[in-house]
């Protein structure tokens, strides 16, 4: 997809500019279609196991998505809520020792 492709999944950008959209960027019509369609159904068949079991699902599909897009190993992407979650993650995951002077 060109760069116009893609600025036209942002219906937003028709009337607006996001210079800096670090936390609540514009939404993709996809993803709002996409989101419709999940609330729709845990509005019919509720917040149910299913419910999980599909969450489950959607997390996987995304992350052999980001994989793919990224040549890696789905194992090797984790999913986070936001950015600082995911800097949270790899932070707490280092072995910190006090600096020693040589």
């Amino acid at each position: 997809m060109d760069h116009f492709g893609l600025r036209g999944e942002f219906p937003v950008l028709e009337t607006l500019a996001y210079l800096n959209a670090g936390t609540d960027g514009p939404l993709p019509a996809r993803a709002v279609r996409a989101a419709a369609e999940e609330l729709e159904r845990e509005a019919a068949a509720g917040r149910t196991f299913a419910h999980f079991e599909r969450r489950s699902e959607l997390n996987g599909l995304l992350r052999g998505a980001y994989a793919r897009a990224l040549a890696a190993d789905p194992a090797d992407v984790a999913l986070t809520t936001c950015t600082s979650e995911g800097i949270a993650v790899v932070v707490g995951g280092l072995r910190w020792r006090r600096a020693t002077r040589s």
